[in-house]
Order: structure tokens, then C-alpha cells, then sequence
């Protein structure tokens, strides 16, 4: 799978310090440097609401693990799991200063919502953030934020431009679970009647198009790898594809809001 996204310009891999998957690409690349690795802290930093100290020993403990099970000595890219620690001066510091010191080149936030990311968006301290947006979730397209976002010079990696797959659910299943999500989904599929295109497809070109800014795409095996790799070569939108993707559904944020599925 590595080969074969590397030999289609693939450059970037996303991980995190909980995924368990740091030590995996380290031992398959052992710091190769044409792969970027992005990488997130370790989201229980601030469990149990530790004293300051505390929260600068688990930081640090957090960079060195990512650093050797990376195999590498820097990190490229370095994202906070959890929105609120950027907000809590002893660990942020921790970071500006691996930044400062050179073993961090860019420092950033994972936005949990779309209020958080244009909060951050706009703290210069930020250099990087991951953000959702979809087809089916315009909420950050509404508010400019991919403009702006370009114009402050900040990177930008978009997740879920699949919805966590929901898109794709039989609509038995879509009705049973997110409702509300089902009409939004019958209508894409309807301009999809007698189209060579895939649903796939479709979410994929228009968040390659519209967004303009880096996608983490998940893909379990190199055939799922190799449709999406050849779903991102498909020419643009047009015509009343085009024109859907303007449709800009209003969906509430329990629809669009994975977290929130497991409450239901």
C-alpha cells in the first residue's frame, strides 16, 4: 500500500500517538525522508486534571514516544488531540518549545467542530489544522474558513470527506440510524442514475476541488487504496453534478457530528 501510494504522489501519512500505528510506520519506513508523517499528542494528557508539572512530564513523554516509535528526529508535523490543550499553557509550551528548538517544525490543532476551528484559525501561534468538511458538511465552506485559511498562510488536512462512511450505509440502515441524512443522500444518488460516476467519486472530486487544502483518507486495503486513488484522478463536476454540490444541505450538527451518533 505504501508503494503504491508513494508512486502516485502520495508524500504524507496521518497518524497519532493513540492510534497505535506510529510503531508500524516506523518500522516499515524507518525514518524515510520522502514520507511527511503527521502525528497527534496523546489525547489523556490532562486526565485526572494533573498539577503542572505533571502535564510538562507526560508532554514530553508523549514527544520522545512519538519521536522513536517514528524512527525519526523531528517531528514534521505535531497536532493537538484534544482542541482544549492548546489552551492550557504548561503543555502548549512544552511544544513551542520542542518548535523553537527545532524538533517540531510545525505545531497545530485537531478541531473537533466548526466553532473551534475558526477560533483557532485565527491564533497565530497555530500553524496547522485538521478540520471536517464534506459534500453533505459545508459548514466551515459557509463561513469562508478555507479562504481565509489560505490567505494566513495556515496548512489545512481535511478528514471525513466521507462521513465516516455513513454515505454509504444501505438506506434501511441510513433511516435506522441518521435519518437525517438519508434525503440528502437518495438526492445524490438520484443524479448518479445512469452517471459512470461513484458516490465515492462524487464526495471525493468535490472535496478535492472545493476545499483546496490537503485530505486523510482512510483505506484498509490496497484495493480500497487503489479506488480512491483512481477516484482522485477524476476530472471535475459538471453540469447538474456540478450543481448539486451547490445545493448546500442545512443538516443539524447531530447528524454531522459523529461523536454524537453513539448517543443516539
Amino acid at each position: 500500500m505504501l508503494k503504491a501510494a508513494e508512486s502516485n504522489g502520495v508524500a504524507t501519512l496521518d497518524t497519532a500517538r493513540a492510534y497505535g500505528s506510529e510503531e508500524v510506520i516506523g518500522e516499515l519506513l524507518g525514518g524515510d525522508k520522502r514520507w511527511r508523517i503527521v502525528t497527534k499528542l496523546a489525547p489523556d494528557l490532562l486526565d485526572g486534571n494533573p498539577p503542572e508539572p505533571e502535564v510538562r512530564r507526560r508532554t514530553e513523554a508523549s514527544l520522545a514516544a512519538s519521536l522513536s516509535a517514528l524512527r525519526v528526529e523531528r517531528l514534521e508535523a505535531l497536532l493537538v488531540h484534544r482542541a482544549r490543550h492548546r489552551d492550557h499553557p504548561p503543555l502548549w509550551d512544552v511544544l513551542r518549545g520542542w518548535k523553537d528548538s527545532g524538533r517540531i517544525s510545525a505545531i497545530g490543532v485537531s478541531a473537533e467542530s466548526p466553532s473551534l476551528a475558526l477560533q483557532y484559525l485565527e491564533d497565530p501561534e497555530v500553524d496547522v489544522l485538521q478540520v471536517a468538511s464534506s459534500l453533505f458538511d459545508q459548514r466551515l465552506s459557509r463561513e469562508g474558513f478555507f479562504e481565509r485559511a489560505r490567505g494566513l498562510g495556515k496548512e489545512v488536512f481535511v478528514r471525513s470527506v466521507f462521513l465516516q462512511g455513513a454515505p454509504f450505509l444501505p438506506e434501511a440502515e441510513l433511516a435506522d440510524r441518521l435519518p437525517g441524512l438519508l434525503e440528502p443522500v437518495r438526492e445524490v444518488r438520484r443524479h448518479l442514475l445512469g452517471s459512470t460516476r461513484s458516490l465515492q467519486e462524487i464526495l471525493l472530486v468535490y472535496a478535492r476541488d472545493h476545499f483546496r487544502a490537503s485530505l486523510v483518507i482512510g483505506a484498509e486495503t490496497p484495493e480500497q487504496l487503489g479506488e480512491i486513488l483512481s477516484a482522485w484522478r477524476s476530472s471535475p463536476l459538471e453540469g447538474p453534478l456540478e450543481e448539486l454540490t451547490q445545493r448546500g444541505w442545512d443538516l443539524p450538527d447531530e447528524v454531522l457530528d459523529p461523536s454524537r451518533w453513539l448517543r443516539r
